[in-house]
């Protein structure tokens, strides 16, 4: 989370808010908060209250490991089974479990990316983003907000927007994977409130591909 003084700071990257954890680059918007903050909040939750006598250290490396294995099970279990379809999914076993635990681990396995996949190719995500975000509230009464008019402006969190948020993101489907990105991401990007313009995500994808020297589809 951000700190709570709400008071910008300057940031050797940029100017914007820094996090509780010193960085400078998450939280750009309310969404990733709110999903940040559910993914951390019932590790911490539960090793506080089952387990008081652990120190410090200890309730951070177990909330760790609980974190990992959520984030995995997602990641296994439900997004990559969209992403590169049944036949992909079984033929590279990528399928989880149903019982017990994974104990074929590797340590001679390579688990590094090619640069083509992780410059371009991983990037298909910024297409499938909404321009506005739905909150829900408990009685079921709905509002939206502007993506362009929250970059890292997340302190609703602390007042109860991530509830909202996580219902209207349960609700709210992505858009579709393909060649266009709204105008929140292409016009408007990390725009700071007063401005009019911000920054373009495209040319950010594209120049990234130069600077790895990536090779363009004709060559």
């Amino acid at each position: 989370m951000l700190n709570e003084d709400k008071e910008e700071i300057t940031c050797s990257c940029a100017q914007k808010y820094q996090e509780f954890d010193g960085t400078c680059n998450r939280l750009q918007s309310p969404r990733d908060g709110s999903s940040f903050t559910c993914l951390t909040r019932l590790p911490q939750q539960s090793t506080l209250t089952n387990f008081p006598c652990w120190n410090d250290e200890r309730l951070f490396q177990e909330a760790k490991r609980i974190v990992i294995a959520e984030i995995q099970m997602i990641t296994y279990n439900e997004f990559l089974r969209l992403v590169v379809g049944p036949c992909y999914y079984n033929n590279f076993l990528l399928r989880t479990l149903q019982n017990g635990f994974y104990t074929a681990y590797n340590p001679n396995i390579n688990p590094g990316m090619i640069n083509e996949f992780t410059s371009a190719c991983f990037r298909f995500g910024h297409s499938t983003s909404q321009s506005s975000f739905i909150e829900i509230q408990s009685s079921g009464n709905r509002t939206n907000f502007k993506l362009r008019n929250n970059f890292f402006h997340p302190f609703d969190l602390y007042n109860g927007q991530t509830e909202l948020l996580v219902r209207g993101l349960a609700d709210q489907l992505a858009q579709k994977s393909d060649n266009f990105i709204v105008e929140d991401l292409t016009n408007h990007l990390y725009r700071r409130r007063g401005k009019m313009f911000g920054l373009d995500l495209m040319t950010t994808n594209i120049q990234r591909g130069r600077d790895h020297r990536i090779r363009p589809f004709v060559d």
